[in-house]
């Protein structure tokens, strides 16, 4: 008796809170030099990229 091994992905719907997709205030740590820039940070409506403006500089960063 042999058994088949599924191979099946669950894709679920990632719901985003509206305060992500408004946009929300959070703290972004450098790693190099240990300092704290403080920026607007958005999620897009399918949670898939992540968008941040520095509150200081006023410019908008993709990861």
């Amino acid at each position: 008796m042999t058994t088949k091994a599924s191979s099946t992905v669950d894709r679920k719907v990632v719901e985003i809170p509206k305060c992500m997709l408004d946009g929300e205030k959070f703290m972004k740590w450098d790693e190099d030099n240990g300092v704290g820039i403080p920026v607007t940070l958005r999620v897009d409506p399918k949670g898939f990229y992540l968008h941040w403006e520095d509150q200081n500089k006023v410019r908008i960063f993709h990861r």
